[in-house]
Formats: structure tokens, C-alpha cells, sequence
């Protein structure tokens, strides 16, 4: 489960000292993940111990597997997941199967979440309909599907997968999966090749490691798992590392051989890539999970996702304000961009515009809580939103209340979620859930919290008490990330 966004130092650190601080002479961090390469014989004895989770990483075409890892942590209470091209869609009332290419089959139906590319809700309906369109066009979308894992692993030739999260993603084609199994999964070969198959909801994935086809890992790694975002601000391809930018603060992120790498899409070997497209002049933005061990100062990575981008782009933003400068026109969200007001930038303070941030100033100096939504632009090579309005909700200061940030907890016995930083949040037979929204109901944002999604809301209703904090919802829009 990813437990936390990460930030780890305390102010802005110049890129380049980070990157100066690695050593001319070191290598990619082999030695910095506790991975390393495993035999058959070791993976067999391993799954005779009990059940353990693995992620099978498959060749674009036929039923070899590309890669292996067997994780030793204590893991087999998280998500199970598939990602895969779509072939088919099948669809009866309120119930539906999408075909993926490998033959296995996922089952859904209007309790499973759905979620596009971006995170934003897209419904049943609308998920059939971006399937179906793209399917006629002649296209495979590309779907995540998660669920709550069984008590013990599924047998190996039962098929069955009903979704509680389809997502449509964008990620390297190749089929990938994320399943607990055991010694019933694994059969051993006599006459190879195949080494040995290992078989998940019906299929025979083959183990070719004598032809060199599939790399057999162990994860044995201790740590904190963390989430990660931000702009590319420096890269060291020979030191295997990048400087991460959020907002003022940097970091650095290491990759190991384990890492995967993705950069628009498709998988990459190295930061070579990533390099390249900073110095066409790109922005690269990034977007991963890592681990933090007790004794590091990075964040080492499981997995990043790279995208450039040459141009502004146009966000949404919404949250507890944090920080405040007022001086500089900054402002830092508990949970989000750090947003930078200008000029020509729109101010308003419970429905009435406002000249400056002063008011906003003195709320937070007198302890009140003080919320910003808002819209503007991302400009290329920068972290920062540069705000186009910015409306500020101050407690006590107005019947409608609004809300956003991350859901950390949900009570479907009281009807309430909780948020990071934040209020509780009552849903109740008014509540109205907006068309964008990833989920339709309470159930739903648990599930989908109970996977260890990062989900996001935003939202308005009335305050009920102050302290505690605790609005009923009027109308709420949830948003999903991987």
C-alpha cells in the first residue's frame, strides 16, 4: 500500500548540488533495493512455504513471461491487480466482461469504480462507451483492473476476476499481474523448454529462464512505501538518479535494475531517455512509487512514470491552505500544487472579490482554517500552478462550506469520510455525487481506499459542528490515482 506522498526535505536544494553529490564513480543503485535474482528451484521452495505475492510482467505477444518478482514483505492483503489490452466488451444490463488479449476475462458491473486516464469519474456507462468507440476505431485500450484479494490464492484454473476498480490507463503494452499463488500454481517442467509454468486464472504462463526469456527476482526489501509526483529538475543517467521538483521542494529519486521505467507510454532501459528530452527542451514530469529505508535520504524506485510536455497545460486545484505568503504571492496546499498568485489573477473570499490576500492572511494568523479552489495553468518547466482566480472559503465566514483534498478513512457505518488535514464528511440520502465523479457512492471511495488508491474529493455542503469539523455533503466529486 503506498502510505504517503512523499516530501523529504525541509526547503528548496539546488539540483545541481544534489546531482554534484553523486560520486563521478557511482553506478545506477543496485545495491540500494534488497532485490536480487532467484532460481527456480528457490522460487518452488519458497511457494511450498505458503502463499506469496508476485508480480508477472509478460512479453507483448504469447504467454512467456518477461519478468517475475516474488515479494517476501507482507503484501498478500493488497490489491490484486491486471493490466491488459482490451480485445472485447460484452455488456447485459448492468453487468459487463471485457476480454483482454491474453484471453482472461474481467466482470464488472455499476458497484465496480471506474476511473479514465486522468483519474476523473467516467460511470458505467460512459467506461462501456469509451471501451466500445475505441474498440470500433480498431484500437486495444489499455485497462487496470484492482480488487481485494481472496483469503487464500485463487485456484489456479479458475478464471474468475470482478473488478471493484476499472481504470483505463496508459501504459506499455504486455499483459501484467499482481496475484497472490502458491505451490499449486507452479509446475515444474521435466523436459523443458518451458523451465515451468505457472498457471493464474486459467492461464499457463511459461518460465523460460534457461533461454534467457525470463528473469526470476526477489523483492526482500523492509520499508515505507511512498507515492511521488513532480517535474524532472536534473537527471544523472550514469548515477542512475533524478532530481524530483514539487513545488519549492526537490529531492533526490534513485533507480535500481528492478526499477521500471516508462516514458510516454513505453517502457525505456534507462534515464537516458528522460535526459534527452530535457535537453530537446521538454518538460518531463514524473509520477511514481518508491520506498524510503530507515537509513536513506532518496526515495528509491519501484516504478516511474515519465510524460513530457511542451506547452502550459490548464489544472483544477482545491484544498487546505498550508502556507501562506503573501509577500510573494505563494500559496501551499495540504494537499496539492504549490499555486502562485499574480496580477491579473481573480480573488475572491466567501463569494466577495478581494484586492489582495491580506484577508486570507490575517484568517490564518487568527487560527481559522482557510480553504482555496481555483483554476490555472501549469506553464512548461515549471511545478508551479500560476492561478487564473483563486476563491477562498474561511471558516465561519459563510453558510456554503466547500471542501477538497485526499480521503483518509471511510465510515460506511456512520455514512463519513475523512479527509487528510482536513474534516469529516457526512453523505447522506441528499448527498448528490457529480457526473465527473469516479465513484457513485460511499462503498465505492471505501473500496476503493481499502486498495490503497489515492482518492481525492472536492465537494461543498453545511457545516454542522466546528470542533470537530464536520460538514454534511451537498454534493461531492471523487477522483482516483494510481
Amino acid at each position: 500500500m503506498i502510505r504517503s506522498l512523499v516530501r523529504l526535505t525541509a526547503g528548496p536544494v539546488l539540483a545541481a548540488a544534489l546531482l554534484a553529490s553523486c560520486s563521478e564513480t557511482t553506478g545506477p543503485a543496485e545495491g540500494l533495493l534488497q532485490v536480487r535474482g532467484m532460481s527456480l528451484d528457490e522460487m518452488g521452495r519458497r511457494f511450498g512455504g505458503g502463499a506469496a505475492r508476485v508480480e508477472i510482467t509478460m512479453r507483448q505477444s504469447g504467454l512467456v513471461a518477461q519478468r517475475i518478482v516474488v515479494k517476501t514483505g507482507d503484501e498478500l492483503g493488497e490489491p490484486e491487480a491486471l493490466v491488459g489490452s482490451v480485445t472485447g466488451i460484452a455488456v447485459e444490463g448492468d453487468r459487463g466482461t471485457l476480454t483482454l488479449a491474453l484471453g482472461v476475462e474481467i466482470t464488472f458491473d455499476v458497484e465496480t469504480a471506474f476511473a479514465g486516464v486522468e483519474g476523473d469519474g467516467v460511470g458505467f456507462d460512459g467506461f462501456v462507451a469509451s471501451v466500445t468507440e475505441a474498440l470500433s476505431l480498431g484500437r486495444e485500450p489499455r485497462v487496470k483492473a484492482t480488487r481485494r484479494p481472496p483469503e487464500a490464492p485463487q485456484a489456479p484454473d479458475d478464471p474468475a476476476f470482478h473488478a471493484g476498480l476499472l481504470r483505463l490507463v496508459d501504459e506499455p503494452a504486455g499483459a501484467r499481474f499482481v496475484l497472490n499463488v502458491d505451490r499449486d500454481n507452479l509446475t515444474i517442467v521435466d523436459q523443458p523448454p518451458p523451465d515451468a509454468i505457472l498457471t493464474v486464472l486459467g492461464l499457463g504462463l511459461e518460465i523460460r529462464v534457461s533461454e534467457g526469456l525470463t528473469q526470476l527476482i526477489l523483492d526482500e526489501d523492509e520499508r515505507h512505501e511512498v507515492a511521488f509526483e513532480g517535474l524532472v529538475g536534473g537527471v544523472r543517467v550514469d548515477a542512475g538518479v533524478f532530481v524530483l521538483v514539487h513545488g519549492e521542494r526537490e529531492f533526490l529519486v534513485r533507480v535500481a535494475d528492478g526499477t521500471r521505467l516508462i516514458l510516454n507510454g513505453d517502457e525505456i532501459e534507462s534515464l537516458a531517455p528522460v535526459a534527452r528530452a530535457r535537453e530537446a527542451g521538454l518538460a518531463v514530469a514524473a509520477v511514481g512509487e518508491g520506498v524510503v529505508r530507515e537509513d536513506g535520504d532518496a526515495v528509491l524506485a519501484l516504478v516511474v512514470r515519465f510524460r513530457t510536455r511542451d506547452g502550459s497545460e490548464d489544472v483544477r486545484f482545491g484544498g487546505r491552505v498550508r502556507e501562506l505568503d503573501v509577500g510573494r504571492g505563494i500559496i501551499v496546499l495540504a494537499e496539492g500544487p504549490v499555486v502562485k498568485v499574480g496580477a491579473d489573477t481573480r480573488l475572491a473570499v466567501n463569494g466577495e472579490p478581494v484586492e489582495s490576500l491580506a484577508r486570507v492572511a490575517e484568517a490564518m494568523d487568527a487560527g481559522r482554517a482557510v480553504y482555496a479552489f481555483g483554476e490555472g495553468t501549469v506553464e512548461a518547466g515549471s511545478d508551479v500552478v500560476l492561478a487564473a482566480f483563486v476563491r477562498f472559503e474561511i471558516d465561519g465566514g459563510s453558510d456554503r462550506v466547500e471542501f477538497a483534498g485526499r480521503v483518509a478513512s471511510v465510515n460506511l457505518e456512520a455514512g463519513t469520510f475523512t479527509l487528510i488535514e482536513g474534516p469529516t464528511i457526512q453523505v447522506t440520502g441528499e448527498t448528490v455525487f457529480a457526473e465527473r465523479s469516479a465513484v457513485t457512492g460511499l462503498a465505492g471511495v471505501a473500496e476503493a481506499v481499502a486498495q490503497g488508491l489515492a482518492v481525492y474529493v472536492e465537494g461543498s455542503g453545511t457545516l454542522v459542528t466546528e470542533e470537530p469539523r464536520v460538514i454534511a455533503a451537498a454534493i461531492v466529486a471523487f477522483r482516483i490515482a494510481d
